[in-house]
Formats: C-alpha cells, structure tokens, sequence
C-alpha cells in the first residue's frame, strides 16, 4: 500500500482488504501494548506540520504519535503565522533544511495536499483540505465501526448532518465503499447534501445509498448514526445554508427508535446536533472509543508510512 512515498491523501487509496489485514490489527497491537510499552520505532525520524486551517484534535494527537514513537515534530506552522505566505515556499524550505521525513498539512484549499505531494519528495498526509477530504478521521472511524461493532461488511449506517461540507462523512462514505453489503442513510437538509460526485462513488460500487431530511424516519433502521456538525466556519461568503427544513441531530425520539445494540459517532468537535446529556447513553462511543483509539491509529499509521 506504501509503495514510493508513502502519501495518506485520500480515503479513495485504501482497500478493504488492507484496512483489515493490515491497518486493524496494528491498531490492536498497539493498544494491547498500551503506550508504556510501545517500540520507540521512528527514532530518528521527523515530522513537519502545517496548519493554516484550525484543529483541535489531528495535530495534537498526530504530534503525540510521533512522541510516543520516539520521533520529533522537527518543524510547525501555525495560523496566523505566515498565512499570506504560499504554501509552497514554506515547504521547499522545510524539505531544503532535511526538516522532515513526513509532512502533515491542513489548509482550506481543496486539492492542496495531492498538489504538495507532488512536488515535496517527502511523504504527505493530508490533515483536511477544505471541503475536501480527512483520511486520517475516516481511518480512525472504520476502525471504531470494526471494534464496536466487530464487522463492518453488512451495516447500515446514517451518515447525518452538514454532508455537503462534512469532509469527515466524504471520507467515510469512500471507505465504506470499499466494503460489501453496506447500506448508507444520507440525512441532511437539500442544502446541506452530500457532493453528487462522492455520491456517484459510491453508487457505482452498488452501495444502497437513500437521501433523508429527518434522522428520526430512519433511526430505527441503522446500526450506526454518524452525526456531524453544519461547518459554518467553511461557509461561502453570503452563503450560510442551514438546516431549514431538516431534522439532522440527536433527541430523545432518535434515542428512542435507535436500536439498543446501535451506536452513536461524531468527529468531534460537537455542537448543539448532540446534547450533552446524550453522552451517558452507553450507544454514544464518540468519547469512550472514537476519541481513544485516536492516538493509537495515528501512531499505526505512522509506523506504516516510516517504520
């Protein structure tokens, strides 16, 4: 899978077979490890990371992998830190001064992390571009769907929100694809759809996919509810589009007609389409699993690309 140099740049690149030949049991290894024992296995590696766009979980779990591994975040930008700089020049600097053996990049611009790995003779992953795409969060959510609920071939799963901006459900709906007898709820508002060129994806891989505007018609029917937040913050200008019309977000009717064996995931960060009072309900893995198994799916793909 990591032939060359070893980009994470979509979640197109990635096949069932390896995600659970190859990347599952990793991930467990590490775990039943536990980060006291772990192999201090990129000793002498580096890693370079540039954030133009904000995060509060992919580079600070990303540059703790690399700690726990026995590597070095060798070189950081940051907002507000040369944004009017391109992106380019900054990182043929980083690679002119041996700065890095993998580049961590974010930046709302679609299309930004291919046009690097293009040109930077280093290894690539792509931490979010714009409305684009997040490999590493659709990664470390097909390995929570495989835990909790043991299988991924089979499930049917509402996929709910701000899909026309949730890049998150982009990449999760092109890792589904990948497996057999899935079957997809898209619920959100006409606004707010899922791009029709993922859709397509996944259609011509024979994926039952159905478009919804409310997530209580369907709740009963899916084994995982997979909310997302609307991204005001990727917003066109003039061009804030709402949910409207749509129920997209968790109550107690969704609660109600979701199975008791289902479970509940976000990307995180959340907002007001999950209620705090939600987390208590043993289905809501966001925090007890998603969230934990983070870092240990960071540190395995380190290890894939480096080690």
């Amino acid at each position: 899978m990591f032939a060359g140099f070893p980009h994470i740049l979509s979640a197109t690149q990635f096949s069932a077979d390896w995600l659970e030949t190859v990347l599952f049991p990793h991930v467990q290894r590490l775990k039943a490890q536990g980060l006291d024992k772990v192999e201090q296995s990129l000793v002498g590696k580096t890693m370079a990371t540039f954030f133009y766009a904000p995060s509060s979980r992919t580079h600070s779990f990303f540059r703790a992998a690399m700690k726990h591994l026995g590597g070095e975040v060798s070189f950081t930008i940051e907002l507000p830190i040369l944004r009017e700089e391109p992106v380019e020049y900054v990182i043929d600097l980083a690679i002119a001064y041996r700065a890095a053996d993998v580049i961590l990049l974010r930046r709302d611009e679609e299309g930004i992390a291919v046009r690097i790995a293009k040109r930077a003779g280093t290894a690539v992953i792509n931490g979010g571009d714009g409305n684009n795409e997040h490999p590493t969060q659709a990664l470390l959510d097909a390995f929570t769907l495989k835990e909790a609920l043991g299988e991924i071939n089979g499930i049917s799963i509402a996929l709910s929100g701000d899909l026309a901006r949730g890049r998150e459900a982009h990449s999760l709906l092109y890792l589904l694809s990948k497996f057999s007898g899935v079957r997809v709820y898209l619920v959100s508002s006409s606004s707010l759809r899922m791009p029709r060129d993922i859709l397509a994806y996944a259609i011509e891989r024979s994926v039952p996919v159905s478009e919804h505007a409310d997530l209580r018609t369907v709740a009963s029917e899916v084994q995982v509810i997979y909310q997302t937040r609307i991204q005001k913050e990727r917003a066109l200008p003039g061009n804030d589009p709402e949910e409207g019309e749509s129920f997209c977000r968790i109550d107690e009717t969704v609660l109600e007609r979701l199975g008791r064996d289902a479970i509940i995931m976000h990307p995180l960060p959340r907002n007001e389409e999950i209620p705090m009072w939600v987390d208590a309900d043993p289905r809501a893995v966001y925090f007890q699993q998603q969230l934990k198994n983070d870092l240990f799916v960071r540190m395995a793909l380190l290890q894939e690309i480096l080690g």
